[in-house]
């Protein structure tokens, strides 16, 4: 769930290359959407999501 609330997280190089996900915003989507805090290891999964996207987009 919270890869997709954090949809429009996105960082991108001026190049157009896909950086990867504002923290900062990241943790806004977390307060605001959330009635729970995110535990660590769902972190951890939502990171491996997000190197996984970057790879996948990145190369293509």
């Amino acid at each position: 769930m919270l890869f997709l609330q954090c949809k429009s997280c996105w960082q991108y190089s001026a190049m157009g290359q896909l950086l990867g996900m504002n923290y900062s915003a990241v943790d806004v989507v977390i307060n605001r959407a959330f009635e729970e805090p995110v535990e660590s290891e769902d972190f951890r999964r939502f990171q491996a999501l997000e190197h996984h996207f970057i790879n996948e987009i990145n190369e293509s």
